[in-house]
């Protein structure tokens, strides 16, 4: 099969409008999907992922672990990954913890 041949000015004019209106299509998708999901009563737009927890340092671990009392233990640790969560570092936490009570 054999194409016409057609000006290059004619071309690019196509491309430029096949560009253009799928610029469009993703921004009414998008808005498309936004209505959906305020009708549906969730936010506009998804929640961002939370960043990765670290994992508790070792020395701060066994601290906790000679504390007496299972449920104590629990209290602590969970204290500690709430602060570490909302972006404190494991390194404040640590000496925070483990520094000694003052008399």
């Amino acid at each position: 099969m054999k194409w016409p041949w057609i000006a290059r000015s004619a071309y690019d004019v196509v491309l430029d409008e096949r560009d253009r209106l799928r610029a469009q299509n993703d921004r009414l998708t998008d808005h498309l999907t936004r209505v959906q999901r305020r009708e549906a009563g969730m936010t506009e737009t998804p929640r961002a992922p939370r960043p990765a927890l670290e994992p508790m340092p070792r020395e701060l671990h066994d601290y906790i672990k000679g504390i007496a009392g299972g449920s104590l233990q629990k209290e602590i640790r969970d204290r500690c990954y709430r602060r570490h969560a909302k972006g404190e570092p494991w390194q404040s936490i640590v000496q925070e913890i483990t520094q000694p009570e003052e008399p």
